[in-house]
């Protein structure tokens, strides 16, 4: 600064003023996102991957990276050669990219070649480096360069699956069978097929196990299972069978042979886009029948049931006397007239046929019996009444005891049996013999009765 009044004093044709030089050292970092990608074949479009950028830039300052795809020397190497046939990308072999202030990602592009040919999987690498910048590169791991920008995963694994080589995953068994009381079922799923070399070591498959109501429900038949409970079964390339445990539950229901599904499905945290185009879940379900291992006895509740001749029904009543029914049982019923039997059927009683239907909220039923009212004296007769399991039932747990009772008609009707005449004159010596008569009265026999006369002195003796 030189002051005004003594201007012609100051020479000022020597340098009067010196540089300051501020180093920064808050360095940009910039790099791949990760340091392997995986593509299938299928995705037979452009393609990127970010190489991105970390920290604040001025706005002055702007760089450039140059990306270059470096072949593998391996047999799985990608061809990238534009001029071959059989080349798996497409791209340019280096592409420059600059960083202005407003970017945060920059992308390298290639393009997938899609084929029908079964390949291996193959790889190829991109490696990055520094370019115009005016500064001394060094890219072995996190690099500083110059103190202002560092290079995190200088290099990228680009991971090529080819579709054409298929793998196939599913059920080991698509269907099982049972008992109830087996408790726990063990389901595994298992790599079923693998064309080509589809299944790299380094891809998991994690499938969701879920189970589907069938004729068996939750709870009571088995434990349910869901994406939330998460049983997962995790396939690699060499962990190719694993499984999962499904309980069963035991119960006392006399039930039919009941079924229920177990799917399984892309676990939607690991694969929340679904499985890779090349592989494939068949069988995905799973058929669980259950086979049931209860009994139940129906019967009679009494052995014999009583009815007097005046009611209009008899009424015996055909029970679950052992477990419970949670399926439809049928039964039949039926009248019958065996040689021992003194009822006759139309005559006494009026004859029965019917099915009679258990099942889970009915456990007992009455059965009427029209019972045929008469004025003769008939004393006790009984019938039987019978039982037998339904023919067209498919199970034999379904026991039919006692499957035989009777039904005993107790006689109301009364017959009055007196002397014709209440005296009779005889003359001595004229009538050697006297006839006296019992007759019927009143009322009607159905069969003969014995009547037993006595005589008693009198004034004759």
């Amino acid at each position: 600064v030189v002051d005004a009044v003594n201007v012609d004093r100051v020479d000022l044709s020597g340098r009067f003023a010196t540089l300051g030089r501020i180093i920064d050292d808050d360095p940009l970092i910039v790099g791949f996102e990760q340091m392997t990608y995986t593509f299938f074949e299928a995705n037979d479009t452009f393609t990127m991957i970010p190489i991105i950028k970390g920290g604040n830039q001025r706005s002055e300052l702007t760089f450039s990276l140059r990306a270059s795809i470096i072949r593998g020397s391996d047999a799985n190497a990608a061809e990238t050669d534009q001029d071959s046939s059989d080349r798996d990308i497409l791209a340019r072999e280096t592409q420059d990219r600059t960083f202005r202030p407003a970017q945060q990602s920059v992308p390298f592009v290639f393009e997938l070649i899609d084929d029908d040919d079964p390949e291996p999987t193959e790889d190829f690498q991109v490696e990055l480096s520094l370019e115009e910048s005016g500064l001394n590169v060094n890219l072995g791991g996190v690099v500083e360069i110059d103190g202002s920008i560092s290079v995190l995963f200088s290099s990228a694994r680009i991971v090529i699956i080819d579709d054409d080589a298929t793998v196939t995953i599913g059920w080991e068994e698509d269907f099982t069978a049972v008992n109830e009381s087996q408790g726990i079922l063990e389901l595994c799923v298992v790599i079923l097929n693998i064309t080509g070399n589809a299944f790299p070591e380094d891809i998991a498959i994690t499938l969701a196990a879920i189970t589907i109501p069938g004729t068996a429900a939750d709870p009571g038949d088995y434990e349910e299972l869901t994406v939330e409970d998460l049983f997962l079964l995790d396939i690699t390339a060499t962990n190719n069978r694993t499984c999962i445990d499904v309980t069963i539950e035991d119960d006392n229901l006399l039930e039919a042979t009941e079924n229920f599904s177990v799917q399984v499905v892309p676990d939607p945290f690991s694969h929340p886009e679904g499985l890779p185009p090349n592989f494939f879940l068949v069988p995905d379900l799973t058929v669980v029948e259950i086979m049931d291992n209860d009994f139940v006895r129906i019967g009679f509740t009494d052995l014999e049931y009583s009815v007097d001749e005046s009611d209009p029904f008899a009424t015996v009543t055909v029970a679950v006397l052992e477990n419970r029914v949670q399926r439809p049982v049928r039964v039949r019923f039926s009248t019958e007239v065996l040689a021992n039997d003194t009822a006759t059927a139309g005559v006494d009683f009026t004859p029965v046929v019917m099915e009679l239907l258990f099942n889970e909220s009915i456990d007992a039923i009455d059965v009427m019996i029209p019972i045929i009212d008469d004025s003769i004296v008939e004393g006790e007769e009984f019938f039987t009444v019978s039982l037998v399991r339904d023919p067209l039932d498919p199970l034999d747990e379904v026991i039919i005891s006692p499957d035989e009772a009777i039904v005993v008609i107790l006689d109301d009707d009364r017959v009055t049996i007196g002397f014709e005449e209440t005296e009779i004159t005889v003359t001595e010596g004229v009538d050697p013999t006297v006839q006296i008569c019992a007759v019927l009265i009143s009322g009607t026999l159905e069969r003969g009765t014995i009547v037993t006369f006595s005589t008693s002195d009198g004034s004759a003796m």
